[in-house]
């Protein structure tokens, strides 16, 4: 801990706000000792993404004692980055396509509940338009509540964009987090208040005495925003003793600030600016350390960065947690008995309640507010792909992959040092038959060597080979990128077949393939909608109905995150239609098939834009035309056999021909 600030016993330090801080400082001295572990493990999976091998076994790695430079090699194959990345892509390409579809829903329930207000004016809009009400109220009451949801899926998508890193970047940070850690974190949704900011015209006079408008981009007022944002894990200390994110009673974010951005904290609303004030006072040089992993992480990388003591000076490190506090520990912490009686009417001193507390690293309070969204106390969602029974934090896709990608970094070091050595044969020299000013560490093509008497060459040098093992360490390599396609994904699944044979050698036989190796990718698909989609959009359906000023939008509603399957659903489908497509132009089934649906579903499989079908009145132009041009033909093959036998053609028939070949070359034109 900084000594910077000592906590010293005093009147003034043995208020109840500063005997809970120590508190929940103990507490979250606990959840970080409980990580140390965990870091250790995220460091490695972080230098073997990097494609840089541990400390200990470079040291094992001899170098040569004048230069310092390795005389074995270091190569480093990165084939965990290969295959996160791949898998991350795949994810992407799931989860957000490029059609732009949502990976999400809201419906309205099975027995909406919509306020009488709103049937009302939804009554009067149809019967001033004219408009049929249906008298069946049930009936009435699911349309409204379909069209409100309808409205908050619009508002929530303005919402997810207008964020300031939008959704889809948020996520793929999350999904890089969740295959390189085992974990991925979402926060949110918060309350933020933001200035409304728009263009607006202004006209002015120039020199000319001529009016001009200016387009200003100025404030019109002020809004309150959901607000939300991707938490590296290193910043998160979960509850030890919770296993999976259901199970959290607290979870601490620690965050980075600079003096100046402590410095308009104390100004925000909720938290004790006059504390925050007297503590900044207190500790002009910063109470920032660092801690073990973050001098980990800036070593990982050919540019170490270092960072010295001067770097650090003014920063502070606070911790935040979300999580629950009884009532009495809410008013320990400066909870003002007007801010209780307006969030919580019915308070119970000994009940708990959700809340959001600030904190120095010193373990001085500095806010404390209640949960902003109702059910919603610990606001982080989180993606861990491989979650098992073993506690919070799992294996990441480096874990998994750290055996086989040990074993092909090994053979290749040994490969590349076998191919060094037996590039050329070993030298021995007898020194002694040489002359003096002889260089024997320098030997070059037409060299001439000097020798001091009549000796045999065969006494001087000796050749001694040294066999390659190139071919059976290669062997080694193939048979562990094997075993880790095995246990991550193929490599077929990136475009590379190379390996594939029999199934594999047609393309029928690798899309099978491939829809097969896609089922672990769908399950983590499942995982990222569980744990990410359906309560994170159900967390911004709970924002819209607390604090969104349009009220079109509010119902009730369930929250479903179907994207993602139908996604899915209709990759297969498109997979189907091209197996089924040859079948149902057969004889026989030719007949019975409606073409211009199967072509439609086509289209929409595939995500095809929708300008490339033509309009039915398109489709009989060309058919009308096509057989008119059949007709012409038909009719030109009788004329030349006439013509061919001698036999005289009528002056109808080759004007009919004529104007039906005219007909033929409009076609090309489409319809007038």
């Amino acid at each position: 801990m900084n000594t910077d600030f000592p906590v010293q016993t005093t009147a003034e330090t043995e208020q109840p706000i500063n005997t809970l801080g120590r508190t929940l400082l103990a507490e979250f001295e606990r959840a970080e000792s409980a990580r140390r572990l965990t870091e250790e493990n995220w460091v490695r999976n972080a230098r073997q993404y990097a494609g840089e091998y541990e400390p200990s076994v470079l040291a094992r790695i001899p170098k040569d004692p004048e230069t310092g430079a390795y005389i074995r090699s270091t190569e480093f194959i990165r084939h965990t980055k290969a295959k996160c990345d791949v898998l991350k892509a795949r994810l992407m390409d799931l989860l957000f396509p490029s059609n732009n579809a949502r990976n999400w829903s809201i419906e309205a329930s099975p027995s909406p509940e919509v306020p009488d207000m709103a049937l009302l004016q939804e009554i009067q809009r149809r019967e001033a338009k004219g408009e049929m009400v249906p008298a069946d109220q049930e009936l009435l009451i699911k349309e409204v509540a379909d069209q409100r949801a309808a409205a908050m899926i619009k508002l929530i998508d303005d919402q997810l964009n207008a964020n300031k890193i939008s959704y889809k970047r948020t996520c793929t940070s999350v999904l890089r987090s969740g295959i390189i850690y085992g974990a991925g974190c979402l926060k949110g949704p918060l309350v933020t208040h933001r200035p409304k900011m728009s263009y607006e015209p202004q006209t002015r006079v120039n020199e000319d005495g001529k009016q001009v408008v200016d387009w200003k981009y100025v404030q019109k007022g002020d809004v309150f925003q959901p607000y939300f944002e991707f938490v590296p894990v290193w910043d998160l200390y979960p509850d030890p003793a919770a296993n999976c994110p259901e199970q959290l009673n607290y979870l601490w974010q620690t965050h980075v600030k600079t003096r100046k951005e402590m410095q308009e904290l104390a100004s925000f609303p909720g938290f004790h600016g006059d504390i925050l004030r007297k503590f900044l006072a207190s500790t002009p040089e910063g109470t920032f350390e660092q801690k073990p992993h973050e001098q980990e992480l800036r070593s990982i990388g050919e540019k170490e960065q270092y960072v010295s003591a001067d770097d650090l000076r003014g920063r502070y490190r606070l911790m935040e947690r979300w999580g629950y506090l009884s009532g009495s520990q809410l008013i320990e912490a400066g909870m003002d008995a007007e801010s209780i009686a307006v969030m919580i009417p019915e308070f119970d001193p000994e009940a708990s309640y959700g809340c959001n507390l600030w904190m120095t690293s010193t373990g001085v309070v500095i806010k404390c507010t209640v949960a902003p969204v109702e059910e919603v106390a610990i606001p982080y969602h989180f993606f861990r792909p491989y979650a098992d029974d073993t506690g919070f934090w799992t294996e990441g896709l480096p874990d998994i992959l750290r055996s086989p990608q040990t074993v092909i970094n090994a053979a290749t070091r040994m490969m590349l040092d076998n191919a060094s050595i037996a590039a050329g044969p070993q030298i021995a020299v007898n020194v002694d038959a040489l002359a003096t000013e002889e260089d024997v560490t320098r030997v070059y093509p037409h060299k001439v060597w000097l020798f001091r008497g009549h000796r045999d060459l065969q006494e001087c040098f000796r050749e001694i080979g040294v066999s390659s093992h190139i071919q059976e360490l290669l062997t080694i390599i193939e048979k562990h990128a094997q075993f880790a396609d095995e246990t991550s994904f193929p490599r077929y699944m990136s475009g590379d077949n190379s390996g594939v044979r029999g199934a594999g050698d047609t393309a029928s036989g690798l899309s099978m393939l491939m829809s097969m190796a896609s089922m672990p990718v769908k399950d983590l698909v499942n995982e990222f909608d569980s744990g990410i989609t359906e309560p994170f959009i159900a967390a911004m359906y709970r924002w819209n109905m607390r604090y969104s000023e349009n009220n079109d939008v509010k119902g009730d509603y369930e929250v479903r995150a179907t994207g993602s399957t139908s996604l899915i659903a209709q990759e297969l489908m498109g997979k189907r239609l091209l197996e089924t497509m040859a079948v149902l132009t057969g004889p026989g089934m030719a007949d019975q098939t409606d073409f211009a649906e199967l072509y439609r579903s086509v289209i929409r499989s595939f995500d095809l834009p929708k300008e490339i079908q033509l309009s039915p009145e398109e489709v009989r132009f060309n058919q009308q035309q096509q057989m008119k041009m059949m007709e012409a033909a038909k009719l030109e093959a009788l004329i030349g056999e006439l013509t061919k036998r001698n036999v005289p053609v009528e002056p109808e028939l080759m004007r009919l021909a004529q104007q039906i070949a005219a007909g033929g070359m409009e076609a090309q034109n489409g319809p007038q």
